[in-house]
């Protein structure tokens, strides 16, 4: 099974943070999305975040 780990960093910031972890690469972005809608409305630009993501392998999930 994949899972992907969304980190988000805002222009300002030194180091990436977790934001969320999706089933699928599709769902990340919409992911992405939200997050940017959300950022948004706190007075934030889209070009002011950068994304990176790491994809999780597990053998079996407990």
């Amino acid at each position: 099974m994949d899972l992907y780990l969304l980190k988000v960093k805002h222009i300002y910031d030194e180091e990436f943070e977790e934001c969320g972890i999706f089933s699928s690469k599709t769902k990340m972005e919409e992911g992405k999305k939200k997050y940017l809608a959300i950022r948004k409305k706190d007075s934030f630009k889209a070009d002011e975040f950068s994304f990176t993501y790491t994809m999780l392998k597990l053998d079996e999930l407990y």
